[in-house]
């Protein structure tokens, strides 16, 4: 008996998501400058699990329409929905990369961090929240 695509996602996924989120406790427990140090490794690597994903999802559907049930083991209108989501996350995850480490521009940074309230981390907070430290503003 043979899988599906899906062990790859999972795969990749765990491994980014690790790297990921050691990259926030990073963030949130040292000093900022050596937690920044890593943004663009996990930048590169959500890039790269988006590029790898999309393609496996194709290359599933290719096989599947070349073999059938037994060419690839996919749903293929479940297989068309994840490949639109691995291409616009791709495309969202290139955007930010050209945003931060290729034209990077302070004053558009600025302007994200005073309307969707980023903090150290990339991560957005709603008008009021702080981060966990208690940076809130009275």
């Amino acid at each position: 008996m043979t899988s599906g695509p899906g062990i790859w996602f999972t795969a990749m996924n765990l491994s980014v998501h690790s790297v990921m989120y050691l990259y926030y406790a990073a963030q949130g427990l040292l000093p900022r400058r050596l937690g920044r140090l890593c943004a663009l490794p996990v930048t590169v690597a959500q890039i790269a699990q988006m590029v790898v994903g999309s393609a496996i999802t194709a290359l599933s559907l290719r096989w599947h329409r070349e073999g059938g049930a037994t060419g690839c083991h996919i749903d293929p209108p479940n297989s068309m929905v994840g490949l639109a989501l691995y291409a616009s996350y791709c495309v969202l995850f290139c955007s930010l990369f050209v945003d931060r480490y290729i034209v990077p521009s302070s004053t558009a940074h600025a302007s994200v961090e005073r309307v969707c309230g980023e903090d150290a981390g990339g991560m957005f907070h709603g008008a009021g929240e702080g981060r966990a430290g208690g940076d809130k503003k009275d």
